[in-house]
């Protein structure tokens, strides 16, 4: 049984006991103070290719850690755009992935 110290976002501090292992005592904790951003794009009306993207960032386990793969959606067609793997979590990769998304589109679409 393990023990957390949370503080809210008024700067309360509560402690809750967690049945679990040490690595899911600190995912629950950092989720605890992920800042969520509000959707921008919640009434938008996407009707052509190009006019929106998403980013999604996963993880492949592996025997020695973890591969990071990055994903371009496209929101009017729900496709993939574009893509990049890598092995450290940073912002290279998705900016990689966003030249890549980029360049070809450029090649493939003129009105771009």
């Amino acid at each position: 049984m393990l023990t957390l110290c949370l503080t809210t976002s008024e700067g309360e501090t509560s402690k809750k006991a967690y049945r679990g292992t040490q690595r899911e005592a600190e995912y629950a904790k950092r989720m605890q103070q992920t800042k969520v951003c509000p959707d921008l794009l919640r009434n938008a009306v996407v009707d052509k290719p190009n006019q929106a993207w998403s980013i999604d960032i996963t993880y492949i386990p592996i025997k020695r850690g973890f591969l990071y793969l990055t994903a371009v959606i496209d929101w009017h067609s729900r496709c993939i755009v574009g893509r990049e793997v890598d092995g450290t979590l940073d912002t290279g990769m998705v900016i990689s992935a966003l030249k890549n998304v980029f360049q070809g589109s450029q090649a493939t679409d003129s009105g771009f």
